[in-house]
């Protein structure tokens, strides 16, 4: 067996024992890659009991008691699996709401209940039948996926700690004559075995964690470093530059979160009407009240204030003049049928009108073909960004890509 630099990590060679039957039962195991075989001795015999493959967990007894093994786990080829510890489990539940730590300590136990109905020691030699096996792989998918959201949540923070994220930059340009306005911060996480991960894949996690505000102050420092290093190599030229940056729902009618931006903007001198700070529809009706104090708040900054993919939730018209809004952009959604989509053709067209009903700009996502800017344009719709101008952009390509334009 050997160990990589993650003591929450293990590596194990093709016949390696993970795990021996009477071994004490300190910790369980999420397969990350590989395949694992699980045996029982019985009766003088060996017997194959399960066949794990990835996503999968070995040893779950391990997370809520030291009940000894009650049966051997193989690798059966290399095979690499994350370590889920007693205490590591136990310290998280002891952060987490009462209800919610509650819930998942049912279903922990659930699921030591389902392996030792797959492992039971009044059972024959061949094992469980095949429906029953089944039956309790079912009963364990809740408790299987709750433990990979943990196993997620914990590379998460580890990934913040090791810098693995970066901020990319799209630009955002003025449609009537293409002129670059300003860029868009995306968030990217470098995963060490994954790759390129995109916002989609790990913003849930975040919020449900509360690691979602390190990393939404990590994306404002990383805009008010854009707008530095955009002056210092453009002079002037630049000063009519933006950048917007994703404020989570989280944040929602929290004060702490007027501090802290207040507070960035103050050490950092950064000019608050070139931020633009983007957030949903689920932000606002979460809690419209509190939500207009916080959008207020930050106006008061100087900020600016966009509504990100509108259309696709649940906003309504009655609370809409009443959000301190500048911009609304419109889903690429509604944008990836056009010009000949009638359906999204309408639905873009009714939005462009709306914001210039309340005198906000309009910014469409996702252009990525001529006949969609023509379309775009002649539906006056302010601004736009997509593969058409730009992918997103490093902080030095996005610099050279203000320069030359």
């Amino acid at each position: 067996m050997s160990e990589n630099s993650d003591p929450h990590r293990r590596s194990f060679a093709s016949g390696d024992v993970i795990f021996e039957q009477n071994a004490p039962g300190d910790v369980a195991y999420i397969i990350e890659s590989g395949h694992v075989t699980v045996t029982r001795r019985w009766s003088g015999r060996t017997v194959d009991i399960a066949s794990l493959g990835v996503g999968e967990i070995v040893g779950e007894s391990a997370l809520i008691d030291d009940f000894p093994r009650t049966a051997t786990a193989t690798a059966t080829v290399d095979t690499e699996v994350f370590i889920v510890e007693r205490d590591l489990l136990q310290g998280h539940l002891g952060d987490a709401d009462p209800l919610i730590s509650m819930l998942v300590r049912v279903l922990i136990d659930r699921l030591r209940t389902v392996q030792h109905r797959l492992v039971p020691f009044e059972d024959d030699a061949l094992g469980f039948p095949g429906a029953e096996r089944r039956r309790a792989r079912r009963l364990a998918e809740p408790e299987i996926l709750a433990l990979g959201r943990f196993k997620r949540e914990h590379e998460l923070k580890r990934g913040i700690e090791r810098g693995e994220f970066e901020v990319t930059l799209q630009p955002i340009v003025c449609l009537t004559d293409g002129r670059l306005t300003g860029f868009e911060a995306l968030m990217v996480w470098h995963h060490p075995s994954l790759g390129r991960v995109g916002p989609g894949e790990f913003i849930d996690i975040a919020e449900r964690s509360g690691l979602v505000r390190d990393l939404d102050d990590l994306a404002l420092r990383s805009a008010i470093t854009t707008l530095g290093a955009l002056d210092a190599r453009l002079g002037d030229p630049a000063r009519e530059l933006t950048v917007s940056v994703n404020l989570s729902g989280a944040h929602a009618g929290q004060e702490a979160t007027v501090t802290r931006v207040a507070d960035l903007l103050a050490e950092t001198g950064a000019p608050a009407s070139r931020i633009t700070l983007e957030i949903t529809e689920s932000w606002l009706v979460s809690d419209p009240e509190a939500a207009v104090q916080t959008l207020r708040a930050l106006k008061a900054l100087g900020l600016r204030l966009a509504l990100d993919d509108f259309g696709t939730g649940y906003s309504s018209l009655a609370y809409l003049h009443s959000f301190p809004l500048d911009f609304l952009k419109v889903d690429r959604g509604f944008i990836s049928g056009l010009p000949g989509d009638d359906g999204g053709t309408r639905i873009t067209e009714a939005i462009v009108r709306l914001a210039q009903t309340f005198g906000l700009a309009a910014i469409a996502e996702g252009i990525d073909d001529p006949g969609q800017l023509a379309a775009l344009e002649s539906m006056g719709c302010a601004f736009g960004q997509g593969y058409l101008f730009s992918r997103p952009l490093s902080l030095g390509d996005a610099i050279e890509y203000a320069a030359n334009g």
